[in-house]
């Protein structure tokens, strides 16, 4: 499963998402990292796969959840010319 988990404000802002993706904000991690079983695989992604990604990801990590930033963001995923879809 892919999450989008730019700022809400950014995301408002923002013209593509990955395809497949679901956005959940990052300022309500401890929420709806609920949502996932213990063990399951999750993949978050920011704009650059800097600070937001990598935080979103450690404490879905501390939840229990097999939790993986994608490195470069959408960003990254874009200009290597995979999918997206329009959004945000």
């Amino acid at each position: 499963q892919v999450l989008d988990v730019r700022r809400a404000g950014v995301f408002e802002r923002a013209e593509t998402m990955i395809t497949g993706a679901k956005w959940r904000d990052p300022q309500q991690v401890g929420v709806w990292s609920r949502e996932f079983q213990p063990g399951e695989r999750v993949v978050v992604h920011c704009v650059y796969g800097h600070e937001v990604g990598r935080a979103t990801a450690l404490r879905l990590r501390a939840a229990g959840v097999d939790a993986r930033f994608l490195r470069g963001g959408i960003a990254g995923w874009e200009s290597s010319g995979r999918p997206v879809r329009p959004g945000g």
